[in-house]
């Protein structure tokens, strides 16, 4: 695997784990509005 290969790799790792953060983030934020509508 060269350096490039490796840097790839590396950022589609980073950008895939980012991915799932704010994903999970806006996930509890809707949660979150969707509780206090209720309430």
């Amino acid at each position: 695997m060269t350096q490039i290969e490796k840097g790839d790799s590396l950022a589609e790792e980073y950008v895939s784990e980012l991915w799932d953060f704010t994903r999970i983030s806006v996930t509890q934020n809707n949660l979150q509005e969707l509780k206090e509508i209720w309430d």
